[in-house]
C-alpha cells in the first residue's frame, strides 16, 4: 500500500470514534506542534448554508489580486487530501502522508493515551491543513470553514481577522441545539475579542445572538439590510449568469456578475464583498474592481445547483437541510418554470429527512431512491417509508447499490427530462467523482464542471 493510502486507511479509521465537539484535543496537539496556526492568516466562516461558495467568492477576488489563498472546506469533492487547497490545488498525496506519518500520527498515538482520547477524522484534517499551510504552501490568506457549528468547532483554535456567519438554520440539532437561539450561539462562537465579523443572517432571532455576541467581544458587526445590500437582476437559464448591484457603505459595486445560480448565490457574494470590504479597511488588503468583478465570475462551487450536462440537464445540488432545500426548490423554480424533476435522493441518518422531503416532493415527477457507502448513510428502507408518508401517490423506486441506481436512472437518450441528484453532500461528492472517473456509467458526460 503507498503511503498516501495508508494514511488514508488510518484517518478514515477515526470515523469509529465520530464527532467529539470540543477543542482540548485540537489545544493539546497545537501545543506540541508549536502553534504552527499563529504564523498564518485566517478568515474563519461559519454558517449553516453557503459557507463553501463564500470561501470560493472570496478565494477568488483575493487570487485575482495576486495574493495566494489556501482554502479548507468540507466535506470534500474528492479524496481526503483535497479538503486542503492552496490556490485551487489540492495538498499533493505526498505531503499529505508525509505529515500524518511524521508530524500527527506520532502525537496522535500519544494522546490517545491521555484522558482526552483519540483523536476524530477532521481534528487530523484540521491539524493537516494547518501544518500544510503554515510549513509547506506557505498561503498570504487561508479561508477557514467550520467544519459543525463554531464554538467547539476543531476549526476554531485559530484568531482571525475576521469572522463571517452565512445564515443560522436547523441543521445538526442532535449537537448544535434545538432552537435558533442555541444554533446561532455555537455558530457566533467564531467571533473574537476585537475582530470584525459580517453576516448575512436577518432572522431577528438569530442576528439578535450574534449581535450580543459581537458586543460582548467587542467586535465590529456588519450585517446584511443595515450595512449593505444588493440589488439582483433577473437573468436567463441559457447564459447561465446571476447579474446584481452591491451597495455597501465604503462603496458601491454595481454591474457584478456570477457564475453560480439562484438568489442565495447574489446573497453569499454581497456577504463575501462585505467581507472583502472589511479586511480592506482594517488589515490593508488591496484589490481593485477589475480583481473583484473577474473573481466573482470565475467563482464556481461544485454541487450547488451545478449543470453537470445540458442534453438532457443533469444538475448535482447537494441540499441536506430544510433551509437548503428551499433554496433548491426556488432555484430551479426560477430557472425550469412549470417543469418537475426527475430525482435520485440519498441523505445521512442524522438530517431531518421528513422535513426535506416534504420541502422536495413539490418538485418530484418521479424519485429514485438509493443508499450512498457512507457510515452515516440512512437506509433505503427509511427513505422510502418516508417518502410514501409524505406521498403516497408519487412514484418512488428504492435501488441499490448506488452504482446502478444511477445507472439506470439518468438516460442521456431522454433529452426533455431535466434530472436532479441531491439530499448530501457527501453524496454529491460520489456521483461527481464517478462522472470523472467512471464514464462507462454515464457515457455522455463530458467533463466535471466547474472544476
Amino acid at each position: 500500500m503507498r503511503p498516501f493510502e495508508e494514511a488514508v486507511t488510518w484517518i478514515k479509521g477515526l470515523q469509529k470514534f465520530g464527532i467529539k465537539p470540543g477543542l482540548e484535543r485540537m489545544q493539546w496537539m497545537l501545543e506540541r506542534l508549536d502553534y504552527p496556526e499563529r504564523r498564518l492568516k485566517f478568515i474563519h466562516i461559519a454558517g449553516t448554508n453557503g459557507k463553501g461558495s463564500t470561501v470560493q467568492f472570496i478565494s477568488r477576488v483575493l487570487e485575482e489580486a495576486g495574493y495566494s489563498v489556501g482554502t479548507f472546506t468540507s466535506p470534500a469533492m474528492g479524496g481526503l487530501n483535497t479538503h486542503v487547497n492552496c490556490d485551487h490545488q489540492p495538498m499533493s498525496e505526498d505531503a499529505f502522508a508525509a505529515l500524518v506519518e511524521q508530524r500527527i500520527r506520532p502525537l496522535a498515538s500519544e494522546i490517545e493515551r491521555t484522558k482526552a482520547g483519540s483523536l476524530t477524522e477532521f481534528e487530523v484534517l484540521t491539524l493537516l491543513a494547518i501544518l500544510y499551510f503554515a510549513e509547506v504552501a506557505y498561503p498570504d490568506f487561508v479561508i477557514w470553514e467550520t467544519g459543525l457549528g463554531g464554538r467547539l468547532d476543531s476549526t476554531n483554535v485559530v484568531t482571525p481577522l475576521v469572522s463571517v456567519i452565512t445564515n443560522i438554520g436547523y441543521d445538526h440539532m442532535n449537537i448544535l441545539g434545538n432552537s435558533l437561539e442555541k444554533i446561532a450561539a455555537e455558530k457566533a462562537g467564531i467571533i473574537k475579542n476585537g475582530f470584525p465579523v459580517i453576516t448575512a443572517e436577518t432572522n431577528p432571532i438569530s442576528f439578535e445572538v450574534i449581535e450580543k455576541t459581537a458586543k460582548q467581544k467587542k467586535a465590529a458587526l456588519y450585517s446584511l439590510g443595515k450595512d449593505f445590500s444588493y440589488s439582483r437582476k433577473s437573468g436567463m437559464l441559457a447564459d447561465q449568469q446571476e447579474y446584481f448591484d452591491f451597495h455597501g457603505i465604503f462603496r458601491d459595486y454595481p454591474g457584478l456578475r456570477l457564475s453560480m445560480l439562484g438568489e442565495h448565490q447574489v446573497q453569499n457574494a454581497a456577504l463575501s464583498i462585505m467581507a472583502l470590504e472589511v479586511l480592506r479597511q482594517y488589515s490593508a488588503v488591496w484589490f481593485e474592481t477589475e480583481h473583484l468583478l473577474m473573481g466573482l465570475q470565475k467563482a464556481q462551487w461544485p454541487g450547488r445547483f451545478e449543470i453537470a450536462q445540458k442534453k438532457p440537464f443533469l444538475i448535482l445540488d447537494g441540499a441536506h437541510n430544510i433551509e437548503g432545500m428551499r433554496t433548491l426548490l426556488q432555484t430551479a423554480r426560477e430557472r425550469f418554470p412549470g417543469r418537475k424533476f426527475n430525482v435520485l435522493f440519498s441523505v445521512l441518518a442524522d438530517k431531518d429527512t421528513q422535513a426535506i422531503i416534504r420541502e422536495l416532493v413539490p418538485i418530484c415527477e418521479e424519485v429514485v431512491a438509493t443508499e450512498m457507502d457512507h457510515p452515516r448513510a440512512l437506509p433505503l428502507s427509511d427513505i422510502l417509508m418516508q417518502f410514501h408518508n409524505e406521498s403516497p401517490s408519487l412514484k418512488v423506486k428504492g435501488t441499490q447499490p448506488w452504482q446502478r441506481a444511477f445507472e439506470e436512472w439518468y438516460q442521456p437518450n431522454q433529452a426533455d427530462d431535466v434530472f436532479l441528484v441531491t439530499g448530501s453532500l457527501y453524496f454529491i461528492s460520489t456521483i461527481r467523482e464517478a462522472l470523472g472517473k467512471a464514464q462507462e456509467i454515464c457515457p455522455d458526460f463530458k467533463e466535471k464542471a466547474g472544476e
